[in-house]
């Protein structure tokens, strides 16, 4: 039981705000829905399972330490959350997972066996993801994701994929740090388990991988707009990368084959425009040089209604050695487009012989009365 003048703090804080702590009310101490039930004649607090920090690099979900202690999690009582009348309710829990286990719980962890240390024996490794009711969207963030690399595009040696045909998802390999996904689970249907795989293969290599599993439910801020955005982003300006995009050495980079996917962009306020450069740029093999529209067929970008700085010519296809608005030139530059949503879309040829690197794109949101836009695109 909670000490006693805790609990004749909580009793005077719905007191003064006028509400009774049940499981019916809305709103209770600024706290959502599945309030507590009694004890000994007394509510107590059963708050949401919101997302916390529980360090500088992982996120957890708040909840009672002995909630995390059940869920199999980790705490520890400095690393607290949910502060209400100055009192704190609830620890940062982390939840892990390997092999064979089941992620229930929102902002939970997929890791490698021996993580952090890296897995080298060859295997299968499942887990198990049951999303929470109303979900839309089952967000994977690769912390870490290292497995053997494409082989002329296509992962042999290693694998990650979703097995269930409904699920929207490339088989992914390589080095995927710091990247993620979205899975459309809607309409998959409720109580409709999903599977993650990794197959490692019949060689000896370092294999590591740490990914947050988020339940993102339906018409929040940040839950996408279009079922087809696999990437989302939301912020005014940020990088984007193409899958198995080597951060420290780009030149050993390897596209992978056969991809289709989306990136969207969430459009901030006020912002009327989309300005998209690139950091590295390689999609398809041959000349140094920008490649636009018609001559893009097989591996590109596409970029709804792009144009240069002075809005002399309008594209939609980006491919090549170089991202420019211009054709067959060597030096790159922006590529600029007013058409909304703000979606990139990435496509790879099952030809491997065409295939480029990769790419690092940054984009940028202008504004609407920006006078830099209003000069080169009134």
């Amino acid at each position: 039981m909670a000490p006693p003048r805790l609990l004749v703090n909580i009793v005077m804080a719905a007191v003064t705000i006028g509400v009774s702590v049940t499981q019916s009310d809305s709103m209770s101490f600024g706290v959502p829905r599945r309030q507590a039930r009694l004890f000994s004649g007394f509510d107590i607090l059963q708050f949401e399972h919101t997302p916390c920090k529980y360090d500088s690099r992982r996120n957890g979900t708040c909840m009672q330490g002995a909630e995390c202690t059940a869920a199999g999690g980790d705490f520890n009582t400095t690393n607290t959350c949910n502060f209400i009348q100055g009192q704190t309710f609830g620890v940062c829990c982390l939840v892990s997972r390997s092999c064979g286990g089941v992620i229930q719980t929102n902002n939970s962890y997929f890791v490698n066996p021996e993580f952090p240390d890296f897995t080298v024996n060859s295997q299968s490794c499942d887990v198990t993801v049951i999303p929470k009711r109303g979900t839309c969207y089952v967000r994977l963030q690769f912390d870490n994701f290292t497995i053997h690399d494409p082989v002329e595009g296509s992962c042999v040696a290693d694998q990650f994929f979703v097995p269930q045909a409904e699920i929207e998802a490339p088989m992914l390999c390589g080095r995927n740090n710091d990247t993620h996904m979205y899975l459309y689970v809607k309409d998959f249907g409720e109580k409709q388990n999903i599977t993650l795989r990794f197959n490692l293969g019949e060689w000896n290599g370092d294999r590591k991988w740490q990914i947050n599993v988020a339940f993102i439910e339906c018409n929040k801020d940040w839950t996408p707009g279009d079922r087809s955005c696999m990437q989302y982003f939301m912020e005014r300006t940020d990088t984007i990368r193409s899958f198995n995009y080597h951060q420290h050495d780009p030149e050993k980079s390897a596209m992978l084959a056969g991809l289709d996917y989306t990136v969207c962009v969430r459009q901030a306020l006020r912002r009327c425009y989309i300005s998209w450069t690139s950091e590295f740029f390689s999609l398809s093999a041959g000349n140094k040089t920008t490649e636009v529209g018609g001559t893009c067929n097989q591996n590109y970008v596409i970029i709804n209604q792009g144009f240069d700085s002075k809005k002399r010519v309008s594209f939609d296809r980006y491919c090549g050695q170089v991202l420019g608005a211009n054709n067959n030139s060597s030096k790159a530059s922006a590529v600029l487009s007013s058409a909304r949503p703000y979606h990139l879309r990435v496509r790879t040829s099952t030809n491997s012989t065409s295939l480029g690197k990769g790419f690092l794109m940054r984009y940028s949101q202008l504004q609407c009365l920006n006078k830099w836009v209003i000069t080169h695109h009134d």
